[in-house]
């Protein structure tokens, strides 16, 4: 499997950086670990994440020890974010 960003990703993972360079208190780099070992799991099991509200082909998958998670779709091969 593959993942692939799209656009509408943008703007909530810059979200994401900028609120842990502004939480100084809060482990940036282990909440980036995470969010990298959470596109991992995917890769090696797409289905892993929980069903979005009543979207039958969004699912979300948290990002551990992080108030962050992450939505995608699987087509084919590839998995967007």
């Amino acid at each position: 499997m593959k993942i692939r960003y799209l656009e509408t990703a943008k703007p909530g993972l810059v979200w994401m950086k900028r609120y842990f360079q502004t939480q100084p208190q809060l482990d940036q780099a282990s909440a980036f670990e995470n969010f990298e070992k959470a596109k991992l799991l995917l890769k090696q099991h797409p289905q892993a994440g929980e069903q979005f509200e009543d979207l039958s082909e969004v699912r979300e998958i948290h990002i551990t020890h992080s108030a962050f998670s992450v939505l995608y779709t699987c087509i084919d091969d590839t998995i967007f974010i």
